[in-house]
């Protein structure tokens, strides 16, 4: 959906959170790091996750 909302240039904020960043094909991660925003690399990142959605709601 990313790439579409791009491809289409549909105004779109994104945070991306993976339950392992290390598990995924380094292809498809470079796909996402083109379209995605935020990201977060692990779910066990919670002070990451705590801090980003923070300034996003500042």
């Amino acid at each position: 959906m990313l790439s579409h909302f791009n491809q289409h240039r549909v105004p779109y904020e994104s945070l991306l959170v993976f339950e392992d960043q290390a598990d995924i094909p380094r292809l498809d991660l470079a796909r996402l790091s083109d379209v995605g925003g935020e990201m977060i690399s692990s779910l066990e990142s919670a002070s990451d996750l705590e801090r980003k959605l923070l300034a996003r709601a500042a």
